[in-house]
């Protein structure tokens, strides 16, 4: 109040009232409960009364700030994991990786996400391995990083995989993990087949490679939650195309089962070379499609592909492998 001038009781409990009015804004319509996948769109929809209680100066947009350069946004009706990415000029796949999500249909209302610093947004990214061990790393700032467990065949180690993971941990979000696949070696029984039974062997290698590789993983990345399968037509494989698709498809139930995310690295003809027409419908990671950043994009959109999956991530290969999250 100005120094000298009275205001009566009746006023001031006025002035009271409306000063707190005036922080009870946007009240909004809101489900009560988790937003129905639409197999489409994804959107966030539904119906329930919500008072929210802004302070002076915050944002009113579903958009808080962090000191590490990200910001968090609070889903809201209609809203799309696309229409977002699109708010903030990045992509679905940034924010599916950064916020660990499972399905790009799926957000609930009310969600708060993470929406990644500048270098994250930009869906730019590395893969390392083995091959990297003893030399330099790629240099910082970069948005994410996927790292190689095996060293090329499975039931084998990256050497150099705590490092690389340290390394990759600079990024914005992340990281990944991948590892290999192949059938099993000579020899190789499970006493959960028959003799003879060629593909509850092969399938029996499969759960039996993804613990090994996740086993190692957790030693140094416990946390990580997407994984790549490598499932590429020079690893060794049998003859056999359905065995083949058993070893993938024990790996991949493994995981699943141990809560990862598991998506497959390869190309539309390598893929049926190996594993015949095996449709597992996960997401898939594509190289060779791309020349660069700028390629990215439209890699994307364009790019053939295989096991029934949609393209997540795109490759190319220059000093290191480079990487856009789609």
């Amino acid at each position: 109040m100005l120094p000298g001038i009275r205001v009566s009781p009746v006023i001031a409990a006025l002035l009271a009232v409306a000063t707190f009015a005036a922080l009870l804004t946007d009240i909004r319509w809101r489900t009560d409960h988790a937003a129905a996948d639409d197999g489409l769109s994804g959107t966030a929809s539904g119906l329930a009364l919500e008072f929210r209680l802004y302070l002076p100066g915050a944002a009113s947009d579903g958009v808080r700030g962090t000191n590490q350069g990200s910001t968090t946004y609070v889903v809201k009706a209609g809203d799309t994991l696309f229409s977002i990415a699109k708010r903030f000029d990045t992509t679905v796949g940034v924010l599916m990786v950064a916020n660990r999500l499972a399905n790009r249909n799926v957000i609930q209302l009310g969600q708060t996400l993470i929406i990644p610093d500048a270098n994250g947004r930009s869906a730019l990214g590395y893969d390392i391995s083995w091959p990297q061990c003893g030399g330099a790393y790629p240099e910082t700032p970069f948005a994410f990083a996927v790292i190689g467990i095996n060293r090329h065949d499975p039931m084998t180690k990256n050497a150099c995989l705590a490092s690389e993971v340290a390394w990759a941990r600079q990024g914005s979000f992340g990281p990944m993990l991948y590892m290999n696949t192949a059938s099993p070696p000579a020899g190789y029984t499970s006493a959960a087949c028959a003799a003879g039974n060629e593909l509850c062997r092969s399938y029996q290698f499969g759960r039996e490679a993804a613990a090994f590789s996740l086993a190692y993983a957790n030693t140094v990345a416990s946390d990580v939650y997407y994984y790549w399968l490598d499932v590429e037509s020079f690893n060794t494989w049998s003859t056999n195309k359905s065995a083949n698709a058993e070893v993938v498809r024990g790996m991949i139930e493994y995981l699943q089962g141990q809560g990862k995310r598991v998506g497959l690295y390869s190309t539309w003809y390598q893929w049926p070379l190996a594993v015949g027409d095996y449709t597992p419908k996960l997401p898939i990671w594509v190289p060779g499609v791309a020349k660069g950043p700028a390629d990215g994009p439209s890699a994307c959109i364009n790019a053939p592909i295989f096991g029934g999956g949609i393209i997540e991530m795109v490759q190319w290969t220059h000093t290191f492998d480079g990487n856009y999250l789609c």
